[in-house]
């Protein structure tokens, strides 16, 4: 006998304190077209753009759906969002005790055992979930209670973790069009005065980065949808809901190349731009005049890992690329008026204690000769490695003295700015913070300290933004990065939350 309820909710949480990542949900629009007709779909994100809603929000939000909840489905990233998502899982437990809790997307794909031992999670879907999700809600309605015949599953049997066969990556052409109609209109209008969406092309990417989780996940496959049916779907976005510019969320957007230029080229005879796209240098500078044009008449920003200022650290972490490649990158694109945003990283498990020192000096040399060429054009971000399970660093990582929690609450402070790694110089975090959130957000001329329309407030912090910005400047000529006194100042202004709320592309 099949359980009554009949709806089923999608929950994003908050990915990363840090970073406001509130674009259309994608992950979930993935599965919800899967979901067959006869159930009521209701899709729940706790951030819509820059704006993060409080608790009591997303709880009003949700109490009404729980009456027919049938299965509630997360999708967390691991860091931040796992402690919301257990939270909101532990509510619809209490509240519709009846339904089904299921978590999928990246940390469940990644340690897919170990998030089913949370007490608040009855299942997981470890990698691609549109067809397991179809053949487990069949599962679910025929009344069955052994479902090891289901690939990519994972669930319970007496209180035993069962982690059925993984399963073989599926063509992504074969899906349905993402339902956009099921979002709620402001993730629309996140641009003042453009309407954007986000926007995937391909999922996965062939090579084996040593940082990147995105292997493990997606087995080293790239996935792709034909250029022709990219442009069929972003013509709908641009006709139904006046979508005139797009996030294009592939990890790498250029492996093939020929492929990627039809849909720019396509992108432009449709009135579309690119918001960002992410791609590869060794690729990008391969560029023709042509287009170099194309990119300019479509695409706002490129987000490109450049990683380090070290040839050592490109090499250990298989880049693929030189510190030589990067600076002709920054170098061409300036002069071709294209904006980047050169993405670095520091903290890798170096055996070697003197490495990490040089290797933030490098990277901050690297920073500054990359904005010397395109000063008011490209920008640059400088992370701290962090220990995703699954990655080709994760061991060298462990043996350097990270000690990888044991329960899925615990994954919380892994993430780019939290994660404290024993192995690195005392305060190195709290240097690489500082640039990134402060002084690199205060260079960016469409930066704002305050983002509301109270005139008061506009005029006070207008003025404090300007103080701070002068000081920014300082530090970073002077490559001051100690004591970081003014994100102190800043975060103790705004108490309620760790971080400023801050957009990056």
């Amino acid at each position: 006998m099949s359980n009554p309820k009949r709806r089923i909710i999608l929950f994003r949480p908050t990915a990363s304190e840090s970073y406001r990542q509130g674009e259309v949900p994608v992950q979930l629009l993935a599965i919800a077209r899967m979901i067959p007709e006869h159930f009521e779909i209701s899709l729940v994100c706790s951030e819509v753009g820059l704006r993060k809603k409080t608790t009591d929000e997303i709880r009003a939000e949700i109490d009404p759906l729980l009456d027919d909840c049938y299965v509630f489905g997360v999708t967390a990233m691991t860091g931040y969002g796992i402690k919301e998502a257990l939270d909101v899982s532990q509510l619809v437990r209490e509240k519709a005790p009846e339904a089904t809790i299921v978590w999928g997307g990246w940390h469940a794909s990644l340690l897919p055992e170990q998030t089913l031992e949370n007490p608040y999670i009855d299942f997981v879907i470890k990698g691609m979930g549109e067809y397991t999700s179809v053949e487990f809600l069949e599962a679910l309605e025929s009344g069955a209670t052994d479902f090891s015949g289901i690939q990519g599953l994972g669930w319970k049997r007496d209180g035993h973790v069962i982690m059925n066969p993984p399963r073989p990556m599926s063509n992504i052409s074969d899906f349905p069009h993402l339902p956009y109609h099921l979002i709620e209109d402001d993730f629309f209008n996140q641009i003042a005065g453009i309407r954007s969406a986000s926007y995937l092309t391909s999922v996965g990417c062939p090579l084996d980065c040593g940082f990147c989780a995105d292997k493990a996940v997606y087995q080293g496959k790239w996935n792709r949808l034909s250029a022709e049916r990219c442009l069929e779907e972003l013509k709908g976005l641009r006709d139904n809901y006046g979508v005139t510019a797009v996030h294009i969320l592939d990890s790498n957007f250029f492996v093939h190349w020929p492929r990627g230029i039809e849909i720019l080229t396509g992108m432009r005879e449709l009135g579309m731009r690119a918001i960002w796209v992410n791609a590869r240098i060794p690729r990008l500078l391969k560029a023709s005049p042509e287009d170099l044009e194309l990119f300019r008449d479509t695409v706002d920003y490129f987000l490109v890992g450049a990683e380090s200022g070290s040839d050592e650290t490109l090499k250990m972490v298989t880049k693929l690329q030189t510190v030589a490649d990067i600076r002709k990158l920054a170098i061409m694109y300036a002069e071709a008026r294209v904006p980047i945003c050169f993405s670095t990283l520091v903290g890798v498990p170096y055996e070697d204690n003197s490495m990490w020192e040089k290797e933030f000096d490098l990277t901050i040399d690297l920073m500054s000769e990359i904005l010397r060429a395109g000063p008011s054009l490209h920008t640059t971000q400088m992370h701290l490695y962090t220990p995703y399970p699954g990655t080709p660093l994760y061991q060298d990582a462990i043996q350097q003295g990270f000690v990888p929690p044991t329960k899925l609450e615990d994954w919380v402070d892994i993430e780019m700015f939290t994660t404290r790694l024993p192995y690195l110089p005392e305060g190195l975090g709290g240097r690489v913070e500082f640039i990134t959130t402060y002084i690199m957000q205060s260079r960016r001329p469409d930066y704002k300290f305050y983002r509301g329309t109270n005139p008061f407030a506009k005029a006070a912090f207008g003025t404090a933004q300007s103080t701070l910005s002068a000081l920014f400047r300082l530090r970073w000529k002077y490559k001051f990065f100690s004591l970081p006194i003014e994100m102190k100042l800043i975060e103790s202004v705004l108490a309620r939350r760790r971080k400023m709320v801050v957009e990056t592309y």
